[in-house]
């Protein structure tokens, strides 16, 4: 079973590395549909989505239309090395093809690989918020233990209390303000970056599924069923008889 899966990922593999060679301009105008219509033009509509008060939701929009400018400098700078430069779009449908005869398996990895490749901006903008918002919630939680007169003890890993002067408490107080202001801005690119991460992971845990699938699909014992099934070893049943007791001498 294990020789004809090989052979058969080999065969299949060569067949598909030798259509995307053949049709490699197809691919190509795929390759950069894609890229400006479902993951540029996905990210723009997003961040526009974003600064338009999301579900009737009030951001702050000076911060939001600095986060808007950010992430779209890193999709524009992303646009012109994937799309207006031919070599760097050829050589990666140019390598899918050629890897065809080590299988469909390393030609679906390979796929896989060049998805997280073309969605590098939503992971680029999802690591930003992502640390943005992880450091937004740490200075909250401890701007907050200022209120409660409270301090964090890193020799002993736990808050401890403390007293504060009042400077120190007004200065305390005017950035828990400021942060509380901005941190639900932050928090919703966040989500929004998280959720379009998790559904290209979704995406590339359905392309890993068919690589597992491909490899422990049981192709011998099923052609062998259909052409000589008498060759596969038999049903074994077992019958429970019930005895009355003084039958058996």
């Amino acid at each position: 079973n294990l020789l004809w899966i090989c052979m058969n990922d080999v065969i299949i593999g060569v067949a598909l590395g030798s259509l995307i060679r053949d049709n490699r301009s197809l691919f190509l105008t795929v390759t950069e549909t894609f890229v400006r219509t479902y993951v540029l033009g996905y990210l723009r509509d997003l961040l526009q989505w974003l600064s338009s008060w999301p579900m009737g939701i009030k951001l702050n929009d000076e911060v939001a239309d600095v986060i808007c400018r950010a992430f779209l400098g890193l999709s524009n700078l992303w646009e012109h090395a994937v799309c207006l430069e031919p070599m760097l779009a050829h050589l990666p449908i140019a390598c899918i093809g050629l890897t065809g005869v080590l299988g469909a398996s390393t030609l679906i990895g390979l796929v896989a690989d060049l998805l997280s490749v073309l969605t590098l901006p939503f992971f680029a903008c999802y690591v930003v918020a992502a640390f943005t918002f992880r450091q937004s919630f740490s200075m909250l939680h401890a701007l907050f233990d200022v209120f409660r007169g409270r301090k964090f003890n890193p020799l002993r890993n736990r808050t401890e209390p403390a007293t504060y002067e009042v400077d120190e408490l007004l200065l305390g107080t005017i950035l828990f303000v400021m942060l509380s202001a901005i941190f639900p801005t932050i928090m919703a690119f966040y989500f929004a970056f998280a959720s379009s991460r998790l559904l290209i992971l979704s995406s590339q845990a359905l392309l890993i599924t068919a690589v597992e699938a491909l490899d422990a699909f049981p192709l011998f014992l099923l052609l062998l069923r259909f052409k000589s099934p008498h060759r596969l070893p038999g049903w074994s049943f077992l019958f429970l008889h019930s005895t009355p007791i003084g039958a058996v001498t």
